[in-house]
């Protein structure tokens, strides 16, 4: 019954992940590990803050606002970070492939050259198009030309462009619909 009352409550499951964390965290702080006691205590700060939410949903003066933040959530964000994650990892994946026969010209014949690739597995891969979705392009541009595939690396290029204007757009228009719910409870 109680499992059963957790899978209605997902902000009570973070909130008990967090209790269980918490236990964790002197075991930790006794074998000196601060570097994972602040891991630990950021994740704990973040989930235990959709439970705080669920006790505020009772005040008028927050009540409409948590509602809000609940809908947003699973409607709104959801959506969009599933529409995000089937381009991130598309075009990750391309740029994995391409990277794959990364060649730089300073290091001798004979070297393995996955010390200087800027994307040498798939798992960066897509952390390099997360930035490059931020607009930071910078270091994967100049490593294009090293590559076996410098005439699809041009078309990359372009298709590059045309997924950042596309993944802006679809930030503006998902911000734009947060306004406008915003928008209904004032």
């Amino acid at each position: 019954m109680f499992i059963e009352n957790l899978m209605t409550a997902p902000s009570r499951v973070m909130f008990l992940f967090s209790c269980l964390l918490m236990m964790i965290m002197p075991i930790l702080r006794f074998k000196c590990k601060e570097e994972m006691e602040d891991i630990f205590a950021v994740v704990i700060m973040l989930t235990t803050a959709p439970y705080f939410l669920f006790f505020c949903r009772g005040f008028k003066t927050v009540g409409p606002f948590v509602v809000m933040i609940y809908r947003m959530i699973m409607g709104d964000l959801l959506r969009f970070g599933t529409i995000y994650l089937v381009f991130v990892m598309g075009f990750s994946q391309s740029y994995y492939i391409i990277f794959l026969s990364f060649d730089n010209p300073l290091t001798p014949d004979g070297i393995d050259d996955s010390i200087s690739n800027p994307i040498p597995n798939s798992i960066e891969a897509v952390m390099a198009m997360f930035f490059m979705s931020l607009t930071n392009f910078g270091d994967y541009y100049g490593a294009f030309d090293r590559t076996e595939h410098q005439s699809e690396a041009k078309v990359k290029k372009s298709k590059e462009k045309t997924s950042t204007i596309v993944i802006t757009s679809i930030v503006r228009h998902f911000f734009i619909s947060l306004l406008n719910i915003i928008s209904l409870y004032f």
